[in-house]
């Protein structure tokens, strides 16, 4: 899985025997944004990743299916989710005013 970090979670909903903890990937731009981060906000966005879906200040972005941001302070991430493999592929992480710019 070139090019792509995995983070181990668990989900709320993995509290259940039968269900599958969400999994959650960095792309190679994910990661490398980061590893630029204080270790404060590497802490904070993390402990925000790892509790998505189901968790945190998320929307879903217009003009796209399936992609949300999360808002971490001033920090977002910009995310994908695919249910039907119980993933979650983080895209970008980026300051509030560059975040939606291409």
């Amino acid at each position: 899985m070139a090019g792509r970090a995995s983070l181990s979670s668990r989900s709320a909903l993995s509290s259940t025997p039968s269900a599958d903890p969400w999994r959650h990937e960095l792309d190679r731009e994910a990661a490398k944004s980061l590893r630029r981060l204080s270790r404060t906000d590497q802490k904070r966005i993390l402990a925000a990743i790892t509790k998505l879906p189901d968790e945190g200040d998320v929307r879903e972005l217009v003009g796209a299916a399936d992609v949300y941001r999360l808002r971490v302070g001033d920090w977002r991430v910009i995310f994908r989710v695919r249910r039907d493999d119980r993933l979650v592929q983080v895209a970008l992480i980026r300051p509030r005013g560059g975040a939606y710019k291409p």
